[in-house]
Parts: structure tokens; sequence; C-alpha cells
């Protein structure tokens, strides 16, 4: 009797637990649901404050480095390819043949 009194008392609480948490559930709800589009009215604020328009002779000029950067990359890469091939080339390597092992 005394086991079931306890279970009892212990759902009830759990119940009365469920019925706040509830409660607050709903409250943030209504609270994210009016601020929602708040937010949306920020995030498209944003969005036309951060474009950034710039002159024809501005993308020219930045088409014209960034051009350059490439260049100089490709560059860089041909010379490490060229000497990693010239490393690798059969001058360096020592030829054993199987009946050696």
């Amino acid at each position: 009797m005394q086991e079931e009194d306890r279970l009892t008392d212990a759902l009830e609480n759990n119940y009365k637990a469920v019925g706040i948490l509830y409660d607050k559930v709903e409250k943030l709800e209504s609270r994210f649901s009016e601020t929602l589009p708040k937010l949306d009215d920020a995030v498209s604020s944003l969005r036309g404050a951060s474009k950034i328009t710039i002159g024809e002779e501005s993308r020219r000029a930045l088409e014209r480095e960034g051009e350059a950067v490439c260049q100089k990359i490709a560059g860089r890469i041909d010379k490490e390819s060229a000497k990693l091939l010239d490393h690798l080339s059969m001058k360096d390597r020592v030829v054993i043949s199987t009946t050696a092992f």
C-alpha cells in the first residue's frame, strides 16, 4: 500500500512537472513566432547593407590582380614539378635485378 502511495505521489509530481514544462514551451513558442518576422527583417536589411557595388575600372583591376596571382602560382607549380621530375628521373635510380635477391 505504501509503495502504491509512493508511486501515485511520484506520478502526480511528474504530471505537474510536465504541465509546467508544457506551459513554458507554449510561452517560448509564442515568443519565437513573434520574433521570427523581426529576425527575417534584420537578415534582409543586413543582406542589403552587405552588397558591394564596384565600378567597371575597379572590376578590371581586381581581375588583373587575380590573374597575376594565378600566374605566379602556376609558375611556382611548374618549377616545383620540374624539380620533382628531375629528382625522380632514371639517373637517380639504382636498378637491382631480381636475381640479386
